[in-house]
């Protein structure tokens, strides 16, 4: 199984994005960074839906190739977490949605659909609900 979601070749991965355009650290740079495209129309994005709040609950999908596709989901209105106060701008509902919307579209496509582990504010919440309703692999 993959540790490494960078490494996938076939599936479609979903990660999640904040709506103000702001590039974040982790699996969402390290995505980036791999598939520049990904960024590029992660910025792109703000000239179709130009406040924030048009963006949240968006998914968008960035074909790599015909056998990988990367989704940003923007379920994360602001950008930041503050750890003293541990406050995250996750909205765990929105993710929710967008994780059902990946299990079809990765189904339609008869791809695999893969996400981060931890991904979300509330990961226990997040992982039982991937289990439980969809056939999205985690990648721990």
């Amino acid at each position: 199984m993959f540790t490494d979601i960078t490494t996938i070749k076939k599936g479609v991965i979903m990660h999640q994005v904040n709506c103000q355009n702001v590039v974040g650290k982790g699996v969402t740079k390290d995505l980036f960074t791999k598939y520049p495209q990904v960024q590029e129309q992660f910025h792109q994005i703000t000239k179709e839906y130009n406040a924030p709040q048009k963006r949240f609950g968006l998914t968008q999908h960035v074909k790599i190739n015909d056998q990988l596709v990367i989704i940003n989901s923007f379920s994360q209105l602001h950008n930041g977490r503050k750890r003293k106060q541990d406050v995250s701008y996750v909205d765990t509902n929105a993710l929710e949605a967008n994780l059902l919307k990946l299990d079809a579209y990765a189904k339609e496509q008869n791809l695999p659909a893969y996400v981060p582990s931890h991904i979300g504010r509330d990961w226990p919440r997040v992982e039982q609900f991937i289990k439980e309703n969809t056939d999205i692999i985690i990648v721990y």
